[in-house]
């Protein structure tokens, strides 16, 4: 492996400085400045400031993936304009190694705001163009990117790694700082995907699965890989595969399918769930529909259920249905639950369910690995796509678990993508997600990740991003790279954009992409000495 050029600013280092690899993010060989700082024995802190600003790149206006047809046309309408136009292909194929599509560009900026005059002015003519960065696009660049990096030796920290909660329960979010600051930790990164706003589900709730001291407080997107976390001593990392929950209710003998926990009833982002005819597979970024099913709430979600038709059955801390009501938004008892039905389900459940009767709740989670039991200390975050697998890049991953270009039997679009992340996505055709595809996957942005080699070793990586001049950001395929190269075989993509952040002593180890600032999330993972 070719040596990137290291100056290093040590505080303490745990391990030979001048053998710290290349991160080939960007092009290779790129100089890497490398800050090393133990935080605790067996917990290191290393920020990488790789690369620098080359004048090569600049602002433009992009059409972002559309096909040949459309590429032409659009090209047409700017030379007619007096204007050149630029015909580019992705940097990557789709996942099934086809070419993505077309790309359109005209313009070269050293500024964004010269950038915004002439997209007004295409505008006024009928053409509507994004702008973008060309350090962030996908291409080898010279950045530059700040990386910064925990390094768990599982063999000597002594201390616990949690996932927790934004305000300590499903819905709502906060910021990871304020997590980190409000239980004292030591460091804490951002972790799974969730809802971002009331169009997807109640804002906060993980977007997948959510073990959390052994409880599972929301389901699977069936097929898709976790992060899995068992707080021994010492503690075990470990990605699990193809995962799936089967939730199950016994009332008297009859067994009914629970379709979900702590969500918005009838709505599911990132799909992967049954929808009574089967298993729909997982579509990132999207909302898939259910008219018939069953969802359980917790306390741990909030004081009350989700609002709106149904039916709602209260049951106690002895699983006894305590009330039955024919609307929903009741409480949560304190120490019991509530069922949730809609349509052909809540006829059915009705039709069954009586008060003071018992229900029997029959819960497993199954992985490629084997079965997932639940019990205490254990801990599960979403996230996705898998990185790599046994040491090897997992690109076919990419569309079993969602990150696929063309649904064929579904109208996929890119309708519920987050709006303020929208700088990562193109329109393609309805039904079509070539340009979801190349903006979320091959574009630079800010990326979370972690890595756990085979020797106890874990490393969490979050690479800012979508700041020219500062941070570029990463690709899925850079992330993959980054892991393999730091030595590790077992590599999980976790949220990323505006959500990316990591806290150490309580600082930030850079900024949030969002203009507003530092995002509120649904869950995070800390790192304490208690």
């Amino acid at each position: 492996m070719k040596k990137a050029l290291i100056i290093l600013l040590m505080f303490s280092c745990a391990s030979d400085p001048m053998n710290f690899p290349d991160l080939d993010i960007g092009k290779m060989g790129l100089e890497q400045k490398v800050v090393v700082k133990n935080i605790q024995d067996g917990l290191d802190f290393i920020q990488v400031n790789r690369g620098h600003f080359s004048n090569s790149d600049f602002f433009t206006l992009t059409s972002g993936i559309v096909t040949p047809a459309k590429a032409e046309e659009l090209s047409l309408k700017i030379e007619n304009l007096g204007m050149v136009a630029r015909l580019e292909y992705s940097p990557e194929p789709d996942p099934h190694g086809g070419k993505l599509g077309k790309i359109v560009r005209v313009g070269t900026f050293n500024t964004k705001e010269a950038a915004i005059k002439l997209r007004e002015k295409l505008s006024c003519k009928g053409i509507s163009m994004a702008i973008r960065h060309t350090a962030e696009d996908g291409y080898p660049t010279s950045g530059p990117f700040l990386i910064s990096l925990l390094k768990i030796d599982l063999t000597k920290y002594k201390g616990q790694v949690k996932a927790i909660l934004g305000n300590n329960q499903v819905s709502g979010k906060e910021t990871t700082s304020k997590m980190s600051r409000n239980l004292r930790a030591l460091a804490a990164v951002n972790a799974g995907f969730f809802a971002w706003e009331n169009e997807v589900g109640m804002p906060g709730d993980p977007a997948g699965i959510s073990v959390i001291d052994g409880k599972l407080l929301s389901e699977a997107i069936g097929g898709r890989s976790i992060l899995l976390i068992e707080n021994n001593l010492p503690a075990l990392f470990s990605v699990a595969h193809n995962v799936n929950t089967d939730i199950q209710i016994e009332l008297d003998s009859i067994k009914l399918r629970v379709h979900g926990i702590n969500r918005s009833v009838g709505r599911i982002l990132n799909c992967g769930n049954f929808d009574g005819s089967g298993y729909v597979i997982p579509i990132h970024d999207f909302v898939c529909r259910n008219k018939d099913e069953i969802v359980i709430f917790t306390p741990e979600y909030g004081n009350k259920g989700d609002i709106g038709e149904g039916l709602e059955i209260a049951l106690d801390s002895t699983d006894r249905i305590i009330s039955i009501k024919r609307q929903r938004g009741g409480e949560i008892p304190e120490n019991g639950y509530l069922l949730q039905a809609i349509g052909l389900s809540a006829t059915y459940l009705e039709n069954v369910a009586k008060v003071e009767m018992t229900v029997t709740k029959h819960i497993s989670i199954t992985s490629d690995e084997g079965p997932i039991l639940l019990k205490k200390g254990l801990y599960a975050v979403n996230g996705g796509p898998t990185l790599l697998r046994k040491g090897n890049h997992e690109i076919a991953d990419r569309f079993k678990e969602g990150w696929e270009t063309v649904f064929s039997d579904f109208k996929v679009s890119d309708e519920y993508v987050d709006k303020k992340d929208k700088a990562a996505f193109e329109t393609t055709e309805i039904g079509s997600r070539a340009g979801f595809y190349h903006g979320w996957v091959v574009r630079r942005h800010p990326r979370t990740a972690i890595g756990i080699t085979s020797d106890n070793k874990v490393y969490i990586a979050v690479v800012y991003g979508r700041q020219p001049g500062i941070s570029a950001g990463a690709s899925i395929t850079e992330m993959s790279n980054l892991f393999k190269n730091l030595g590790v075989t077992e590599a999980f993509n976790l949220d990323g954009g505006g959500s990316s952040m990591m806290i150490v002593n309580g600082k930030k180890t850079g900024s949030s992409s969002d203009l507003s600032g530092e995002r509120a999330i649904g869950d995070a993972l800390i790192f304490t000495d208690y």
